[in-house]
């Protein structure tokens, strides 16, 4: 990723950001994304079968960004505050010190909580799990990290790994 950061990119005029004022979420961010791991953890851990496949789904979402980041370089939104996260920040930043901000295209905490949605099986669970993930993706556009197009993308690569995981576990079968 920090050989990613000194790229040249895009920056996009984002009608949406313009209108949002920068605000600060991250710890906010932070424990609700983490939260949503934690939940998923606990209420599928006895599930080890569903568990394995949304970690194999989560590797190849993984896959999929990292992907994604190398072929739409893009510069950082207008009005960006630094996402405070530690977990990420340490993995990613190359233990530098410095933050990743051109990691955009889709947004990794986005699709990670959508893809745990998709992964519950309890319905309960299920709809807490996607109203904390709307909360991630709201705070996300507030603090102008991403843009709306790496939210709003970040579902759709979410259910792209979801079916290609069923696919490789011959759950579906590809259209003829």
């Amino acid at each position: 990723m920090t050989a990613l950061e000194n790229r040249k990119g895009t920056q996009i005029f984002d009608r949406l950001l313009a209108l949002l004022p920068s605000v600060d979420s991250s710890l906010t961010i932070f424990l609700l994304t983490y939260s949503i791991l934690i939940i998923f953890i606990f209420t599928n851990i006895t599930k080890p079968e569903n568990f394995l496949k949304a970690m194999q789904a989560y590797c190849l979402l993984m896959i999929m960004r990292t992907i994604t980041i190398y072929l739409v370089p893009l510069e950082p939104p207008i009005g960006i505050v630094i996402l405070k996260d530690p977990v990420s920040n340490y993995f990613m930043s190359g233990h530098s010190g410095s933050y990743i901000v051109k990691d955009l295209f889709f947004s990794g905490h986005v699709s990670s909580a959508f893809l745990f949605f998709i992964y519950s099986e309890n319905k309960k669970i299920k709809a807490l799990i996607l109203a904390l993930a709307i909360s991630v993706a709201t705070l996300i556009l507030f603090q102008h990290v991403h843009y709306l197009l790496d939210v709003v993308a970040a579902p759709f690569f979410s259910y792209l790994a979801y079916t290609l995981v069923r696919l490789a576990n011959k759950e579906v079968q590809f259209p003829v």
